[in-house]
């Protein structure tokens, strides 16, 4: 069991990696970062933090908010100055053997990332800081995986960046942002990766976009607004990849969307709500692609749902439940992507904030 609060999840196909502020008590300590079998729930030695390591002077206000896993590293992002048994501000990769932290060490100064994205070599990286590697990047940057040099590519945002998704020749960011790449842009962006510009694409959010998800040609966003592209849509919608206007896709939601993944088949999302695509859903629903009706898929969850993973026929889930479709399950679940019958899977731990997926390891 976790003790505290995680951010981020991360998966490499059979491991799923989980970071946060926690301090797991058992033989070897687990700070901040730690990973399951993605089979059994069971954890796994793999532990960035040695036994030796902890002692008083863990910081839990440092932790990790985001995972992705790449490579046979886990890349983590955070506000921690330390991870993995080196000094590591905001960013570091973890070997997936051993947990151990790598070279690799961009140095996000003193401040937070939020959001990470992996795409043709290279981490695209979101968050609230001034400048990694000491070269000035506001808010958003891209890294060399192997080198850890952020590249030239500099857009700036001038407001946090909370989600990032690379797709098609631009990177997706939403945020508390009203610029970002030499333009004025409303909460959601989409980035040049050769030029760092943003694109003409341009819909605009009213309040804070928290996460973007893109599939096949259409961008969907949830958050905390109430008008998308020019139309009104309550905390979820869904914009045209090329013009940037709202299509006819209208999925409102009675509170606060969270987080989105896909499957391809599905919208699934989670959040605070308790209506979502014209039905009752507790937290967690699925949404048609074509009609943004929730579909009959409807685990429920007690509690907030706040970051999803996809792996496997399987939805990996995260928040602040005691149990998911009837089930008990403890802030982490596995649900069956086409039923929604929970799986037998069982990590039971505090409040997650993010999860990831890869190797057979849940993160």
């Amino acid at each position: 069991c976790i003790r505290d609060r995680v951010h981020a999840l991360a998966s490499d196909g059979n491991n799923l990696y989980v970071g946060g502020d926690f301090v797991e008590a058992s033989s070897p300590f687990r700070v901040r970062a730690a990973a399951f079998d993605g089979t059994t729930g069971t954890p796994i030695a793999w532990a960035p933090r040695s036994e030796r390591e902890y002692d008083a002077t863990f910081d839990p206000a440092r932790s990790v908010y985001a995972l992705a896993a790449s490579g046979g590293q886990v890349f983590a992002g955070g506000s921690f100055q330390s991870l993995g048994g080196g000094a590591r501000n905001g960013l570091a990769a973890l070997s997936q053997a051993t947990g151990e932290v790598t070279p690799w060490n961009p140095d996000a100064g003193v401040g937070l990332i939020n959001a990470m994205e992996v795409s043709n070599g290279l981490l695209y990286v979101g968050g609230a800081f001034s400048t990694i590697a000491g070269q000035a990047r506001a808010n958003l940057a891209a890294i060399d995986l192997v080198s850890g040099a952020p590249t030239t590519w500099n857009p700036g945002a001038n407001g946090s960046v909370l989600g990032l998704e690379a797709s098609g020749g631009v990177v997706y960011a939403g945020g508390d942002i009203t610029s970002a790449g030499g333009q004025p842009r409303a909460r959601i962006a989409a980035i040049d990766v050769a030029s760092g510009l943003a694109s003409t694409w341009n819909p605009g959010a009213d309040a804070i976009v928290r996460d973007v998800i893109e599939i096949g040609g259409v961008v969907y966003a949830g958050g905390d607004f109430s008008n998308l592209g020019g139309q009104p849509r309550n905390r979820i919608g869904a914009v045209d990849g090329g013009t940037g206007a709202a299509t006819s896709w209208i999925a409102d939601a009675n509170a606060l969307v969270e987080t989105l993944a896909t499957n391809g088949a599905a919208l699934y999302v989670g959040g605070s709500f308790t209506t979502i695509g014209g039905q009752s859903r507790n937290r967690i629903a699925a949404l048609d692609l074509t009609t943004g009706g929730a579909t009959s898929w409807n685990p429920g969850a007690t509690g907030d749902v706040v970051d999803l993973a996809v792996e496997s026929g399987l939805l990996y889930v995260t928040g602040s439940f005691s149990s998911m479709g009837g089930e008990p399950r403890v802030n982490v679940a596995a649900i069956d992507l086409g039923s929604g019958v929970i799986d037998p899977w069982t990590a039971n731990a505090n409040p997650f904030s993010a999860i990831t997926v890869g190797g057979g390891v849940v993160y």
